[in-house]
């Protein structure tokens, strides 16, 4: 959460562009073929989500931001499942569209399903307006891009620098932030250490010199709460405890999978002096990713990143 920066080149926002240009005509399109079945229209914009989401990735920049508004209200219900069976090695999620036209909701079309993205967001989002980031999510490596999906206006009452400082960076439209919770009224307000008439609580467990203020933490809504580290803060934020759940779950089958890549590229460099004791962490955080409490893995992927700094030897590059 610390490591702030921006990439805005000439060929991210092209993509961003074209991605919102898809959507759009896709929109227009719509209400101009006639006789085609709603189903198949709500289907097709569903497998647009896939083009639209990979300017998203952030590459080696640590955040990007956009928005997208349309010409009328659509429905995105995103489902997400953690089984990692074939040909979904590290589990799944289908987004489903419904458009409202008619004055009428229209039937929900066919799933796009995607199995490479991390998407946070609520089960089912409504609206004209859609706000989307993304952040990179290390583990102590970097994992994957992870992507936030909202319609929602947020107000961040006593952010921590490193978070006020994103807000100013990524220019948010949707994120206020606010030292004295003067929020608008139809914003939900997202408190930092204090529970004074919020809609949403984080909560800073960080007590001792491994980490930073609010590096790692609690987010407690309405009947429950989830733990976060790092840039998962804003999933915890923007999730339903479903979906949030769901993606962590997915992020440790990719954690359990990298661990043993890069433990055997420790093995293959032993011969230039790679220490065999980063091997045995990685095969132990690897070992335990999918079980542990995800503040628990935390510790031990702290454990991985001091071996790794430590050596001269380095198996990936920080972020």
């Amino acid at each position: 959460m610390n490591k702030l920066g921006l990439e805005f080149n000439f060929n991210w926002l092209f993509a961003v562009i074209v991605g919102a240009v898809v959507i759009f005509i896709t929109i227009y399109a719509i209400g101009q073929i006639a006789g085609q079945k709603e189903e198949e229209t709500a289907t097709y914009i569903s497998k647009q989500l896939d083009i639209f989401f990979d300017p998203l990735e952030t590459g080696i920049a640590s955040g990007k931001s956009t928005q997208v508004t349309l010409g009328r209200n659509i429905r995105i219900n995103n489902k997400c499942s953690s089984q990692s069976l074939a040909p979904y090695k590290f589990g799944k999620q289908e987004f489903s569209i419904s458009e409202f036209t008619r004055n009428q909701w229209n039937r929900v079309g066919l799933p796009a399903i995607l199995q490479d993205k991390y998407i946070f967001s609520d089960n089912m989002l409504e609206g004209k307006k859609f706000y989307f980031f993304s952040k990179n999510f290390e583990f102590p490596f970097k994992v994957s891009n992870i992507i936030f999906m909202t319609t929602e206006n947020y107000c961040f009452i006593n952010a921590p620098s490193e978070i006020r400082d994103e807000i100013q960076d990524l220019r948010f439209e949707n994120i206020q932030e606010n030292s004295f919770g003067n929020c608008t009224e139809s914003s939900i307000k997202v408190c930092f250490g204090s529970d004074s008439n919020c809609d949403i609580l984080v909560e800073d467990l960080c007590n001792d010199y491994s980490c930073e203020e609010y590096e790692i933490g609690r987010v407690s809504k309405t009947g429950y709460s989830v733990d976060y580290v790092g840039s998962l803060v804003y999933a915890a934020i923007f999730s339903s405890q479903e979906v949030y759940e769901c993606n962590v779950q997915r992020l440790m089958i990719r954690v359990k999978e990298l661990c043993s890549l890069y433990a055997d590229e420790v093995s293959f460099l032993s011969r230039e002096s790679c220490g065999s004791e980063l091997r045995t962490k990685l095969l132990y955080l690897g070992a335990v990713a999918e079980n542990l409490p995800l503040l628990a893995l935390r510790n031990t992927a702290q454990d991985v990143e001091d071996q790794h700094s430590s050596q001269e030897c380095k198996i990936w590059q920080d972020i």
